[in-house]
């Protein structure tokens, strides 16, 4: 199994507690560090040298337009979750939830 594979377990893990969780707060902790988990396997492919996902962009000196961050806000006003917009905007999740902590921006807080 590799680092990512492994990484992906653990976001696997962490939607199966999203599930089970009583409560909202802990269903959105769950959901948060599920993302954070996939992200972080996206991210160990890509270390690792193996393509980003189909259609998705390369990240590392595409800068966001005016509209992008218009649409990373309206989409998590919406209630999507990073992996939601991230297809959306044709972004990595780790694009997704750097740019949304850059600009202040916190899934699941509500």
């Amino acid at each position: 199994m590799t680092t990512a594979d492994q990484y992906r377990a653990n976001a696997d893990n962490c939607a199966m507690m999203a599930e089970a969780a009583e409560t909202e707060p802990n269903k959105n902790r769950f959901k948060r560090m599920e993302a954070a988990w996939r992200a972080l396997a996206e991210e160990q492919d890509w270390l690792d040298g193996k393509s980003p996902a189909e259609g998705l962009r390369q990240e590392i000196y595409l800068a966001w337009t005016a509209l992008e961050e218009e649409q990373l806000r309206d989409a998590m006003n919406a209630g999507q979750n990073s992996a939601q917009i991230a297809k959306k905007l044709k972004r990595t999740q780790a694009a997704v939830l750097g740019h949304a902590y850059k600009l202040g921006l916190r899934f699941g807080n509500r």
